[in-house]
């Protein structure tokens, strides 16, 4: 399969599959409360990205920026909110995830953008030109 497929397709089975998740766990079916961590633009960025898809579904959006991960997945398992598109694989945020978890209430769904880097990109072209090596 193309990868340019893959890249339409995977995004809407995630979207689908995190819609059935939240449709069957929130007693308000029409509202979905979504949170993610105030000092992430990344994550802000995902989270638009799932919320616009839900409010263009019919559903109303209450988003909140709030502490770290940590505190968010404890408050997605307190049923304070109903999804985060935060993960990271970093070995703090998979011990905050399975503290947060200890009582199995919260599940990873999927990739929201594959083989996503985070951090500051350059070109090398423009690196070489004006001889940046890194940015401190």
């Amino acid at each position: 399969m193309k990868k340019s497929l893959l890249l339409k397709i995977v995004p809407g089975a995630i979207l689908v599959s995190l819609l059935i998740i939240l449709v069957s766990s929130n007693t308000d079916s029409q509202t979905i409360r979504s949170v993610y961590s105030f000092n992430s633009y990344f994550e802000s960025f995902q989270n638009e990205i799932i919320n616009i898809g839900l409010k263009k579904l019919g559903y109303k959006m209450k988003t909140k920026k709030d502490g770290f991960s940590r505190d968010n997945y404890i408050a997605i398992a307190n049923g304070d909110f109903d999804y985060t598109t935060t993960y990271n694989t970093n070995p703090w945020s998979k011990q905050a995830f399975e503290e947060a978890n200890s009582k199995e209430k919260l599940e990873i769904v999927g990739t929201l953008i594959p083989n996503f880097i985070r951090g500051y990109q350059i070109d090398k072209k423009t690196a070489d030109k004006y001889k940046i090596t890194n940015f401190q």
